[in-house]
């Protein structure tokens, strides 16, 4: 592709070389001369550190990027969990015994258990 503007530029050029006045080819080849020295220093400026040739700090924009590209990798963002905290114990819950449900039954358990107890 830049070869066959290359080519494209010299027969313009040798277009411009054959048919125009003399006076209009010292405009262009000014003009050009323009061109080439911008396109010089351009050149230079990109291969050239920023950071170090126009002491531009691009710390925060190549972080900006780099997140972006991260999120774009990552696909979805993760789920974030309802406002309602589920409480985890530390400690295993002591399970209440089914037939202890009443202050009666209670009672009588306990009077049984300190009978058991005298006797031993």
């Amino acid at each position: 592709m830049t070869g066959d503007l290359m080519g494209g530029i010299r027969d313009e050029l040798q277009t411009i070389a054959t048919t125009v006045s003399p006076e209009k080819i010292a405009e262009i080849a000014e003009d050009s001369e323009l061109y080439v020295s911008e396109i010089e220093e351009s050149a230079e400026i990109l291969a050239g550190d920023p950071e170090i040739d126009l002491a531009i700090d691009i710390t925060d924009e190549l972080n900006q990027l780099e997140t972006e590209m991260l999120l774009e990798q990552g696909g979805q963002m993760p789920a974030v969990p309802d406002d309602e905290l589920a409480y985890i114990s530390e400690f295993e819950e002591i399970e209440e015994e089914p037939g202890i449900q009443t202050k009666a039954k209670l009672e009588n358990e306990i009077d049984k258990l300190r009978k058991e107890l005298e006797g031993s």
